[in-house]
């Protein structure tokens, strides 16, 4: 088998970490993006000869990917993890959530039985979405297995964005199958369903400035933002699989010949807010004065395990643990200072500058600080032979009256700025 393989969205969250992996696995990789300013980005990112792009603007019409497959018959592996029915603001769920996800699926495997014979192996990447009840959405309680498949209709997926995205992963799988069975291609079709996946986000200094990360390691970010004060920690619970988990199954979905025509399910445990909380409060001490407690102690006696002893077999991956990929999550956000981020690992950060900012600069920094943690200098003024302690104690006093928050946002913003200009 030829070592190049296409791989769709390459921007995203999960596509990244396909991408390195291929790489690492001596892969050449074709990636599709949606602009040449994208893919510009992603090869500098990636910086290896072994990684190039095609642009595809828009997924959701007939021969989409045909261009871009014409100029690399040297692909003999397709992986398909772009989808164009993000659209979850609007109200026509079917026609701007469900049929672009449909259209975009059927049009890229009618490229690749068009233009591609030598593609042997397409990868979709699906979502466990296509597998579990519709009851089982927000409830851990309710047992599923690699062998089931979505009960969801039409008319419940145009009732909410949320059921209208689930209805948009079983449906558009259920058109690959039923592809591959109606034109019977050159290629065999594996599909990967993950559950919520968290883990590092790829080139995280690239996202500085962002309120949220990509994708649900969101879930994970939501949590350093809740406030120390908040009544209850919101009960969202589910299930998890770290990402880098996820890349991995995409390859092993092509590599092995018993994954193909099979869904492979990807579960390692499940999740709800208070247990995230609770990894993030007891591994990082410097978060913790500035998050809420909730209610530590939880019941997990009715939480479901999925079944998925065929999709395991198969894959041999030995998952990355929950507590380890929220730990990796948070550790890789040192990389940068979004806005909203916690100050004081910004002030971690800061601290650790290859190159000393100047003097003015630090005492803006440190007002700002000081402002933004305590709030106005109630403080004494240093004595008169105190110079160094007399510029640090005006440059807070200067900030008088201005809001907690309001100087946490200046703080940020300016501790970013001095990071990028001294690192």
């Amino acid at each position: 088998m030829s070592k190049s393989v296409f791989v769709t969205g390459a921007t995203g969250y999960l596509a990244k970490h396909i991408i390195g992996h291929l790489i690492e696995n001596g892969y050449k990789v074709i990636g599709s993006v949606r602009s040449q300013e994208k893919g510009d980005t992603l090869k500098k990112l990636f910086n290896t000869d072994n990684f190039d792009y095609e642009v595809v603007e828009v997924l959701e019409k007939p021969h989409a990917f045909n261009e871009a497959l014409r100029k690399h018959p040297e692909v003999t592996v397709f992986i398909h993890t772009a989808s164009p029915g993000g659209n979850t603001s609007t109200e026509e769920f079917e026609k701007d959530i469900i049929v672009p996800a449909i259209d975009g699926t059927k049009f890229a495997l009618q490229s690749i039985q068009d233009v591609a014979p030598q593609i042997t192996r397409v990868v979709l990447t699906s979502s466990v979405a296509a597998m579990k009840p519709l009851a089982a959405t927000h409830d851990v309680t309710i047992p599923y297995s690699d062998q089931d498949f979505s009960d969801i209709t039409l008319e419940q997926a145009t009732s909410t964005a949320r059921a209208a995205y689930t209805a948009s992963k079983a449906f558009s799988e259920k058109e690959a199958f039923k592809f591959v069975e109606t034109n019977k291609p050159n290629f065999t079709l594996s599909a990967v369903n993950p559950v919520f996946t968290f883990g590092p986000v790829e080139f995280i200094s690239e996202i500085v400035g962002k309120d949220k990360l990509p994708s649900t390691a969101e879930f994970v970010n939501a949590v350093l933002k809740f406030p120390k004060q908040i009544p209850r920690i919101p009960p969202f619970q589910g299930a998890y699989i770290d990402v880098r988990d996820v890349a991995k199954a995409h390859v092993v979905a092509f590599e092995k010949e018993e994954a193909q025509g099979k869904r492979l399910l990807l579960e390692s445990e499940k999740f709800s807010f208070q247990l995230l909380l609770n990894i993030v409060r007891e591994n990082f001490p410097e978060l913790a004065d500035n998050l809420p407690v909730g209610q530590p102690d939880i019941d997990t006696s009715k939480w479901s395990k999925a079944d998925d002893k065929q999709s395991r077999q198969i894959l041999g991956i030995d998952y990355v643990p929950l507590k380890k990929s929220v730990i990796d999550l948070v550790a890789s956000q040192s990389e940068r200072c979004p806005k909203t981020y916690p100050t004081k690992l910004c002030a971690n950060q800061v601290s650790n500058l290859s190159t000393r900012p100047n003097d003015d600069e630090l005492l803006k920094l440190y007002g700002l600080y000081k402002q933004a943690t305590v709030g106005d200098n109630n403080t004494d003024k240093p004595g008169t032979f105190d110079f160094k302690g007399k510029y640090k104690w005006q440059a807070w006093k200067d900030l008088e009256g201005k809001s907690q928050e309001e100087a946490e946002q200046e703080y940020i913003a300016f501790a970013t700025e001095l990071i990028a200009k001294y690192n």
